[in-house]
């Protein structure tokens, strides 16, 4: 007989609350990537949930940090939550972790009605995901504001600011770790166009400053 091996890991996952039972003590979490699991928590977790909840209304995206009971890899249950928090909606690791979700062939229908029914879209690699994930996590100010983030169907990911009378984006390829730098004044538009080292950190330094100025220019 093979006894099935599971582990324990420390976790923090983003997604929604999809169910609560009173009397019982467990709630469903269903995270952006992967599959709805249950949730066992502590009473005083689901007076928070009750309260966050309230505040954000039931499609709220929740951080839940606790300890995962993983078998064979997958996520089976977690087996204690200890905090859990609202999360702003452009949270950046909770729109990488919507692209995770995305499969080859995802734009089909976007491109010109001869190639439909062709595969169009790349889905982004998850080790690109993770890279990038960590490159903002690590290099990305706090008192900056959140981009929004795309897929491109090139298979890369594509981050965009709107700043006063300014729009910014850059186009990242996952594969090559460049960033293509892109910001158009609205009224003008004029275009500034910059290829940059991702897995660098003065290329950061540059974005943050370039960002800064852009927030305080008038538009």
């Amino acid at each position: 007989m093979t006894t099935e091996t599971k582990t324990e890991k420390k976790v923090a996952l983003r997604g929604l609350v999809s169910e609560i039972n009173e009397g019982v003590t467990f709630f469903q979490f269903q995270p952006i990537y992967g599959e709805k699991v249950r949730a066992y928590a502590p009473k005083r977790i689901f007076d928070e949930l009750a309260h966050l909840l309230n505040e954000g209304g039931d499609h709220a995206r929740l951080l839940v940090k606790g300890i995962g009971v993983y078998r064979q890899n997958e996520l089976a249950y977690l087996m204690q939550v200890d905090t859990v928090s609202l999360i702003s909606p452009l949270d950046i690791s909770a729109q990488l972790d919507e692209l995770r979700n995305l499969k080859d062939g995802w734009a089909d229908g976007v491109q010109h009605p001869r190639d439909w029914g062709k595969g169009y879209g790349k889905a982004p690699s998850h080790e690109g995901l993770d890279w990038l994930g960590d490159k903002l996590k690590r290099e990305y100010p706090d008192d900056l504001p959140l981009p929004r983030i795309y897929p491109t169907p090139e298979g890369g990911v594509q981050m965009e600011w709107m700043l006063g009378g300014f729009e910014a984006e850059i186009e990242v390829n996952l594969e090559k770790r460049e960033g293509e730098w892109l910001w158009i004044e609205v009224t003008s538009e004029d275009v500034v166009d910059t290829i940059l080292n991702l897995d660098d950190s003065d290329s950061w330094d540059w974005i943050a400053c370039e960002l800064r100025r852009l927030e305080a220019s008038p538009g």
